[in-house]
């Protein structure tokens, strides 16, 4: 096996698709470094326990994932056109309101009618959104996310979906261990609402202490990134860090102000 093959790990029922990212000879022999297809998780296993399969083979892992994943974007698709729909009806149902109390201000004064008209023209050039069934407006503008990611392809099924779900996104590629001495100096050029920080992560085997970093492959890196990020941004609304990936440490990473 070699460098970039699909295989499965046998002592795990084949239960998560990988691809092998590296190759390394150590005490124990030779150890394959694995990087998941669907699921963000780092792994190893010695050439024994690996099968290697057809690239688009999926293991029962990622066929639930992705069975889970596209039901949540079609439910997020049909929610924003329900949304949609009720926020139209609102939207045309306050025009006849403001229409009909228009022709009845009209008859009263026509200096009030020509202030109502002049009005409407101007509402139009704005976007606004009703939050209620009241007069009460506000102005909306769409949210900015910057995604960082330690791996290009998950970047660039992620950056599809955002495009999917007309969100505004800046993606890029940087490895876990260099993400927290680049993030602080692109969110200042990029500016965003929202921060995702992720990549792969893993945490060694047979381990009994969950809470020490060196269990982990990558934790210490997303931790490191959160914790710059909240020093040059404290405020938990104004920016809001997303930060992890599969088997990372989340007590640590949320400790360090992800939200």
């Amino acid at each position: 096996m070699k460098i970039g093959d699909t295989v499965v790990r046998k002592s795990y029922d084949k239960d998560i698709t990988f691809k092998i990212i590296d190759i390394t000879d150590t005490d124990k022999g030779i150890i394959y470094i694995l990087n998941g297809v669907n699921l963000r998780i780092v792994a190893d296993a010695p050439l024994e326990d690996l099968e290697q399969i057809d690239e688009d083979s999926l293991g029962i892992s990622d066929i639930v994932f992705n069975r889970k994943v596209n039901e949540s974007i079609k439910n997020i698709i049909n929610s924003r056109n329900s949304s949609n729909n009720t926020k139209r009806y609102k939207n045309n149902r306050d025009r006849k309101n403001v229409k009909a109390n228009r022709e009845t201000k009209s008859k009263r004064n026509s200096r009030e009618s020509e202030t109502a008209k002049n009005y409407d023209r101007d509402l139009k050039k704005i976007k606004i959104t009703t939050i209620d069934s009241s007069d009460s407006m506000v102005f909306s503008r769409p949210g900015k996310i910057l995604h960082i990611d330690g791996d290009a392809t998950y970047l660039d099924v992620c950056i599809k979906v955002y495009k999917q779900l007309s969100i505004n996104v800046v993606g890029k590629v940087i490895p876990e261990s260099k993400q927290p001495e680049e993030i602080v100096n692109i969110v200042k050029e990029v500016k965003p609402d929202i921060v995702v920080i992720t990549g792969h992560d893993g945490v060694a085997k047979g381990v009994k202490d969950y809470f020490d970093l060196n269990n982990y492959r990558n934790s210490k890196y997303f931790v490191d990134s959160v914790s710059r990020l909240r020093d040059y941004e404290p405020n938990y609304d104004d920016l809001v860090i997303y930060a992890g990936a599969c088997q990372s440490c989340y007590e640590a990473i949320l400790d360090a102000g992800a939200n």
